[in-house]
């Protein structure tokens, strides 16, 4: 009678085991799942974070206009650009015929004819002259 109880006490022990590796391979599957969301819900709370933040920023700068357009600096600035400036001021303007002003050349935009010259060599004569 030894006999056939050794072989079904084995086969519990197996089937134990075997049932134990099944639970912990579900645990690490749902462990593992768990995490992988748990980082995507922290990646997209951290971007809510920055849109907010440029949100916030962006009121603040709006707050920060509205008072300047309700201060009286700039009801004065817009006043003397209509031409309503306070007593004794003249307002600045050119004579119809007043020729048009020179075009401005972008840097680096102009034609040189000269040679062109190494930035070391042209700061030491704009330095200490040639």
């Amino acid at each position: 009678m030894t006999a056939p109880r050794q072989g079904t006490l084995q086969g519990r022990r197996a089937a134990a085991i075997v049932f134990g590796l099944f639970v912990a391979v579900g645990l690490i599957v749902v462990f593992g799942g768990t995490l992988t969301r748990s980082t995507d819900i922290e990646a997209q709370a951290a971007q809510a974070r920055a849109a907010n933040a440029a949100l916030e920023a962006q009121v603040a700068a709006g707050k920060a206009e509205l008072l300047f357009l309700e201060s009286d600096a700039f009801v004065l600035q817009q006043a003397r650009a209509l031409g309503l400036g306070a007593e004794g001021e003249r307002r600045f303007t050119l004579p119809d015929d007043a020729p048009p002003p020179d075009s401005i050349t972008p840097l680096g935009g102009g034609d040189d004819d000269g040679p062109a010259v190494a930035p070391f060599d042209a700061w030491m004569e704009l330095l200490f002259g040639a």
